[in-house]
């Protein structure tokens, strides 16, 4: 069905190296070094990201291991002709997205470090030193420019709105304080005492800022002058320009815009490679130096060396596992004492913290998004809750989504209440934005890939939140809550509907309607008080990727709060996905593992409702159904009033 968990994960290759992670057992996994066919393990653990460089006889590699409450960041030397592995560095940290280079024969680690805020830092020789350039930093790319090293930050920082920015659609409401995104590229260089010592790095205290809203994502070299690829928010281009940035001249443009594309010079000429394939090729002509100045030194952070360890062969042992998907159980829609209805309701108050402890260790979810009313968040708490929710996103361990609550502006025609769930990072996208005030709008923003997002209906058929489904933009809109604490959405007389607790309830709002009209959604649970409704996600991994991935393919279901688990599938189509129209009758496969003795499974189409058999808390069973419907799901009720429902299988 799926991929096994890191069964082998290629963090990066050459084509004499390759760095591997590999699952060994139950919870063990081992990151080793294959060159030229020898291979050896450089440390047993929980490896969080990896690198490494090849310098003459030996291969330096830098990892960042997580112990379960902390993570340490290392440095290993690999010798290519013993194959013996000796470590240098290590140091406590929250650190991630590494990159080594070798500067002036020496060898430097650049990466981010999560502290008060995320931190662009270079270790050497042991020492941490903060090359941020204010505001949250995170490099998207490093190159060495001979005498001194060149690096792209991607920055968050407060301003005052005055005018709107030339070409950029920044986050903005009424007070007129925005977060500003601020690409800068930073030079820097050693810093040597008389006795030519190295102690510190310097860098420039000039800036390059591309001004517009713009993200560099890469650079390149040519003839001694540097190149960057970078993008224009909301524009869908891509512009190549030369450098030094006050004096650009646009060389390349793709006129496409995804996040993640290959930019290199091959000859004489610009190569980009986007991410369905296509290459640009445009040749070099002219171009400027870059020139900067070399400010003061930058400051040192203290952090605790840790001890070093080698992984030792003799105690891994290599288990076979079956390929499967597993099933991850979270909940999309946790609030925050930040809504003011947290309040007045008492199911959500706490801080960020707080709830991430309640979330993961008191109702040991595996994934959750902090979703509150963005109304009711500033620019200060969103910029807070984004570094906690990466601080708390640990890959292979707990997933946390960046997300909020896009409520309607009370004076529009009525759509409804949308759950906004980023794939990485995100911007909060406020509804009395211009760029953001309608669902359709919303939508258009969630389809750039470097704020990629899709919506979930909240609350659909509750009066004043209730969803207009005629004006629903189907292809952005994935998911819809099916179940929360407020109640089932699933059709007007169905258990807890919201008229059942003294709730007015929209007819037209609720499920049903909108599968009748070729909905193409799938069913989550959640969004009230937590563990009231539960989301279940069949998924190869436990990460964001992976688990965004399966949500947005609607490979998921609906608990009314308990880990009941269920599986449905037509062939190698399983939940939420399309089939196309077969000529003969379909075999609908059924597998249930109740809390509690079952008391009704069902198989529900636009057709037909059929029984399925079962025996108290099991069924499994293979029933045979005609084609002729246009979405079919599961529906579960077990005698302790629990129920499920597993995302629709739709045939074309």
């Amino acid at each position: 069905m799926g991929a096994d968990l890191n069964n082998q994960k290629i963090f990066k290759r050459t084509e004499n190296v390759q760095l591997t992670l590999k699952k060994f057992g139950e919870n063990n996994f081992v990151l080793g070094i294959m060159y030229k066919g020898s291979y050896a393990s450089v440390e047993n653990g929980h490896v969080l990201s990896a690198d490494f460089l090849e310098v003459d006889r030996d291969i330096y590699i830098s990892y960042v291991v997580f112990l379960g409450d902390t993570s340490v960041l290392k440095l290993a030397r690999f010798d290519k002709s013993t194959s013996i592995i000796t470590y240098e560095t290590a140091l406590y940290g929250t650190f991630v997205h590494l990159k080594l280079v070798n500067f002036q024969q020496e060898i430097l680690v650049f990466a981010e470090l999560y502290t008060d805020k995320s931190r662009f830092v270079c270790i050497r020789q042991g020492n941490c030193f903060d090359l941020s350039a204010g505001g949250n930093n995170r490099w998207t790319s490093i190159i060495n420019n001979g005498d001194s090293i060149l690096a792209v930050l991607d920055c968050d920082h407060f301003a005052k709105q005055t005018e709107p920015i030339n070409g950029g659609v920044m986050p903005f409401d009424g007070t007129g304080i925005r977060i500003k995104r601020k690409p800068a590229l930073m030079t820097y260089r050693l810093n040597v005492d008389e006795k030519k010592k190295i102690y510190g790095v310097d860098k420039s205290d000039t800036d390059a800022f591309l001004q517009g809203g713009a993200e560099i994502v890469q650079l390149a070299k040519y003839n001694n002058r540097v190149y960057a690829a970078y993008m224009r928010f909301e524009k869908f281009s891509y512009v190549v320009y030369v450098t030094d940035f006050a004096k650009a001249e646009v060389v390349v443009n793709t006129s496409r815009i995804v996040r993640d594309f290959k930019y290199w010079i091959e000859g004489d000429q610009h190569v980009i490679q986007t991410i369905d394939g296509r290459i640009y090729k445009v040749p070099i002509f002219g171009g400027f130096d870059l020139e900067f100045l070399v400010g003061s030194g930058c400051s040192q952070i203290k952090l605790k060396e840790a001890p070093l360890r080698r992984c030792d062969d003799s105690d891994v042992l290599e288990v076979k596992q079956t390929r499967e998907l597993k099933y991850y159980w979270g909940d999309l829609r946790v609030r925050t004492d930040i809504s003011v209805n947290s309040h007045s309701t008492g199911w959500h108050c706490g801080h960020i913290d707080d709830k991430y402890v309640e979330v993961r260790h008191l109702n040991e979810l595996d994934f959750c998004a902090l979703c509150d009313l963005e109304a009711h968040i500033n620019d200060d708490f969103w910029q807070e809750l984004r570094f906690y929710n990466d601080l708390y996103n640990i890959e292979e361990h707990f997933v946390a989504f960046n997300a909020f609550e896009w409520t309607q502006v009370k004076d529009k025609p009525r759509v409804g209440n949308f759950n906004v769930l980023f794939k990485g990072r995100a911007d909060i996208m406020r509804a009395i934005a211009e760029d953001s005030n309608t669902v359709s709008k919303l939508a258009r923003r969630l389809q750039n890939p470097i704020r990629e997002g899709m919506l979930i209906v909240a609350d659909p058929a509750i009066q004043m939140k209730n969803v207009n489904w005629s004006a629903v933009p189907q292809e952005s809109t994935f998911l819809v809550e099916i179940f929360n604490a407020k109640g089932c959405f699933e059709f007007p007389t169905c258990d807890f509907t919201p008229s059942s607790l003294s709730r007015t309830a929209i007819d037209q709002s609720f499920v049903n309607v909108a599968l009748i009209n070729n909905f193409k959604i799938g069913f989550v649970g959640g969004g009230g008080q937590e563990n009231v409704g539960l989301t279940c996600v069949l998924a190869e991994s436990l990460t964001r990727k992976s688990l965004y991935s399966a949500l947005k393919a609607r490979n998921c279901y609906a608990t009314t709060g308990q880990k009941i688990k269920l599986f449905l599938s037509i062939g190698d189509a399983i939940m939420g996905d399309c089939l196309q129209r077969p000529k003969k009758n379909v075999t609908v496969k059924i597998d249930v593992m109740g809390t509690s003795d079952l008391e009704a499974v069902d198989i529900v189409t636009n057709t037909i409702l059929l029984k399925a058999r079962f025996k108290n808390n099991k069924c499994n069973e293979n029933i045979s159904i005609e084609p002729n419907f246009k979405f079919l799901y599961l529906r579960v009720k077990q005698r302790d009033g629990h129920m499920a429902w597993s995302s629709p299988i739709f045939l074309i």
